[in-house]
C-alpha cells in the first residue's frame, strides 16, 4: 500500500466490516457526524494521518439488491462494476476527517477516481475481498479552503489488486494559522488539484455522441443510504436538506457515479479508468441527462446546467 511517501509512515489500524444493519451502526456514524459539525476548522494534520485496513465479502442479496436499486437486469449485473462503499470504509473516511479538525457543514465531495486493474467486472459474492483506505494529502486552495484526498484500493482473496481509488473533499473554514502550516509543510499539500479551482461548466464542453436520459427516484437517496452505509441525512430527508440551503434531498457522491458507471458500461462498453467531478447537487425525483462519447461524459438536468462531469476509457 502506498499512501503520500513524503510523509512518515502512518498507524495500520485494522478495522471490522460494519453492517447498516447492526445496531451500533447508526449511533456511530452520527456521533461522528455530530462531533464533524462541532469542529472549529483548525487542523490537526497528526492525530489523522493512518491507513484503515479490512475484509468483506458481498452477499449474493447485497449483490442483486445493487442491481434492483439501480435497474439492472441480471443477465446484465456482471458487466457493471459498482462501487460498493463498505460501511467500515465510509465510517473511517467520516472519523478521520473529523478527527483532521474539519468542520463537515462546509465539507464536499468533489471528485473520486477509479482505476480497474483486472476486468471491468463486479465483487464476486461471498468471495472475500480486502481493502485498505488512508489519507493522502491535504491541499490548501486559496483562503481558506483545503482538498483533502484520501486513497485505497481493493483486493482479491489472492492479494492482487482489482481496483485502486482517490476520493477529494473540499472543506471550508479552515483556520488562518492551520492555512499558514499546509503553506509551509515540507510535505503535505504537493497533490495537483487544479482541476477543482472551478468546478462550474457549461455545455456544450465536448461533441457527444449519445443520451442517455433517466431519472432519479424519490426515494434515491434513502435507499441508497440503507444499503451503502452513507447516511449523511441530506441525502435523506427533505426538511434537512432545505435547512443546508437547499431545495430537497440530494443523492450522494458515489450514488451519481455508480449511475454513470451503470450507463456507461451498458450503453458503450467496458471501463478501465474513470474519474468524475461533482459540480452540483443531483436532487432526487427529477429527470436526468447522460452525455458521453468514448472518453467523456457530463450529467445534466432538465434545464442543461452541469451536475457531474469527467473522463473515462
Amino acid at each position: 500500500m502506498t499512501i503520500n511517501a513524503r510523509v512518515a509512515e502512518p498507524v495500520v489500524q485494522v478495522v471490522s466490516e460494519l453492517s447498516p444493519m447492526q445496531f451500533t451502526y447508526k449511533p456511530r456514524y452520527y456521533w461522528l457526524i455530530v462531533r464533524g459539525l462541532l469542529n472549529s476548522g483548525k487542523l490537526d494534520v497528526e492525530n489523522s494521518r493512518r491507513i484503515i485496513s479490512s475484509s468483506y465479502t458481498i452477499s449474493p442479496e447485497v449483490h442483486q439488491r445493487y442491481g434492483e436499486l439501480f435497474n439492472v437486469p441480471p443477465a446484465l449485473l456482471d458487466s457493471v462494476p459498482f462501487n460498493y462503499v463498505t460501511r467500515s470504509a465510509a465510517t473511517w473516511i467520516v472519523r478521520t476527517l473529523g478527527d483532521l479538525g474539519v468542520n463537515f457543514s462546509s465539507l464536499r465531495h468533489v471528485k473520486t477516481a477509479q482505476k480497474f486493474i483486472k476486468p471491468s467486472v463486479p465483487i464476486t459474492p461471498w468471495k472475500s475481498q480486502h481493502y485498505w483506505v488512508g489519507m493522502d494529502d491535504i491541499v490548501p486552495m486559496g483562503k481558506n479552503r483545503v482538498v483533502v484526498i484520501f486513497k485505497g484500493a481493493i483486493q482479491d482473496d489472492l492479494g492482487e489488486t482489482c481496483t485502486t481509488y482517490e476520493d477529494y473533499f473540499m472543506v471550508g473554514g479552515i483556520k488562518a494559522a492551520s492555512m499558514k502550516m499546509l503553506r509551509t509543510h515540507a510535505h503535505l499539500g504537493k497533490s495537483r488539484v487544479s482541476d477543482l479551482a472551478s468546478l462550474t461548466r457549461k455545455l456544450p464542453m465536448e461533441n457527444y455522441q449519445e443520451a442517455i436520459d433517466f431519472a432519479i427516484p424519490a426515494r434515491m437517496g434513502r435507499d441508497y443510504a440503507k444499503l451503502s452505509g452513507d447516511l449523511n441525512i441530506v441525502h435523506i430527508h427533505n426538511a434537512v436538506a432545505r435547512l443546508s440551503g437547499h431545495p430537497k434531498a440530494f443523492i450522494q457522491g458515489f450514488c451519481t457515479a455508480n449511475y454513470i458507471v451503470k450507463h456507461l458500461s451498458l450503453s458503450v462498453g467496458p471501463i478501465t479508468t474513470i474519474e468524475t467531478l461533482f459540480a452540483r447537487p443531483v436532487y432526487v425525483n427529477e429527470p436526468v441527462r447522460l452525455l458521453c462519447n468514448e472518453k467523456y461524459f457530463s450529467l445534466v438536468s432538465s434545464n442543461s446546467k452541469v451536475l457531474s462531469f469527467g473522463s473515462w476509457s
